[in-house]
């Protein structure tokens, strides 16, 4: 019975730390890039072809990727985790090669001024000087807030220790 409760509980493991896949948000993003003509895993440095070379070693193509808990998992079920342990490495490099070309256009400066390249937008995302204007003048009204806040809890601290 120990036994049994074991192998489930790392089979569970395995499931749990493996596969990686896109939240819907990220399939959105995916859809934008593909709309710019921009292919989903450009960017990324992995190659799906290794992984799942490497992976007819136990784990090997998992620890490749970065996926520790997966390839400790295909290690300890070698030699049958090729089954499963090939296709999945693959498809994991591609979902990881599609994350880090997400994130070099959605956090990397030169990824935004070419999204915006694409989209025919200015680098600022302005489309008119008003619009900049605008955003100007609600900045200048934030910092006066702000100067206006710093000045009340100034003098609230001053009543307060001098009512001590």
């Amino acid at each position: 019975m120990k036994k049994i409760i074991l192998l489930f509980t790392l089979l569970s493991a395995l499931l749990l730390t493996s596969c990686s896949s896109l939240n819907p948000a990220e399939k959105q993003q995916v859809l934008k890039l593909k709309s710019l003509g921009i292919k989903e895993d450009s960017l990324g440095t992995n190659s799906a072809a290794v992984a799942g070379a490497l992976n007819l070693l136990p784990g090997g193509g998992n620890f490749y990727l970065g996926q520790t808990g997966a390839g400790i998992g295909n290690l300890l079920f070698w030699p049958i985790s090729p089954i499963w342990g090939v296709p999945q490495a693959m498809i994991d490099a591609k979902t990881i090669n599609t994350k880090e070309t997400l994130a070099y256009y959605n956090y990397n400066p030169e990824g935004k001024k070419e999204i915006a390249k694409r989209e025919g937008k200015s680098e600022t995302n302005y489309s008119t000087d008003s619009e900049l204007e605008k955003v100007k003048k609600d900045l200048e009204l934030m910092k006066l807030k702000n100067e206006i806040r710093d000045e009340i809890r100034h003098e609230v601290r001053y009543e307060t220790t001098r009512n001590k």
